[in-house]
This record gives structure tokens, C-alpha cells and sequence, in this order.
């Protein structure tokens, strides 16, 4: 049929042999390698989960102090946790503008 040498035959299966070969990669590849999700993107990243700070997160919350901190955890402990970050509003303290001030800086589970 094709009139090929002997070396044209040999260059034709070596060039044949390397495609399926980079095929088989390539799919093997696609199969084993699939894309993993690396980083968990949230709309959380760097807020404080309110329900499980301690007294140092609380205090690195500017407009916090040890007082105001204190209070948050104690009100915490009481209440067993927080259910909603209007809750703050209870701790003693924190005034409405301080709280409109550190409500973005929380969220909860």
C-alpha cells in the first residue's frame, strides 16, 4: 500500500508510539489528578467566631478592652452561647455606635 524503507516504516512507528504515549499520559493524568479545593474561601475570613473566642480574640477587636471582653464571655457563659449577633446588644456596655463599630468584626456558627 504506502511504499516506505524500512527506516521510513521505523520512523512512522516510533512518532505513532509517542502520540499514544502522550495520549495515555494525558489521560491517565485527567483521571488520578483531579483539582482539589486548596482554600476554603468564606465571607468569614478574619472575623472572630463569637461563640468559641476567647478573652485574647475578643481583645484584639479594636474597641474591645478587658472589661467589655470579659463581659462578652460572661454573658456567653450565661446564655450558653450566642444564636445571633444581635445578642450583643444584651452584654452590658456596648453601647449602639461601639456595637455597629465591632459587629462586623464576628460571626457565628
Amino acid at each position: 500500500m504506502l511504499n516506505l524503507t524500512k527506516q521510513e516504516q521505523q520512523v512512522m512507528v516510533f512518532l505513532l508510539s509517542v502520540c499514544l504515549c502522550g495520549l495515555a499520559i494525558n489521560f491517565w493524568r485527567k483521571v488520578s489528578f483531579r483539582p482539589r479545593i486548596l482554600i476554603n474561601f468564606s465571607q468569614n475570613t478574619g472575623k472572630i467566631n463569637l461563640n468559641k473566642a476567647d478573652l485574647a480574640d475578643l481583645k484584639s477587636v479594636s474597641g474591645i478592652g478587658d472589661k467589655t471582653a470579659a463581659r462578652i464571655l460572661e454573658y456567653r457563659r450565661q446564655k450558653q452561647g450566642f444564636n445571633d449577633l444581635s445578642e450583643l446588644e444584651a452584654v452590658p456596655g456596648l453601647t449602639k455606635p461601639r456595637l455597629e463599630k465591632i459587629k462586623g468584626s464576628f460571626y457565628l456558627d
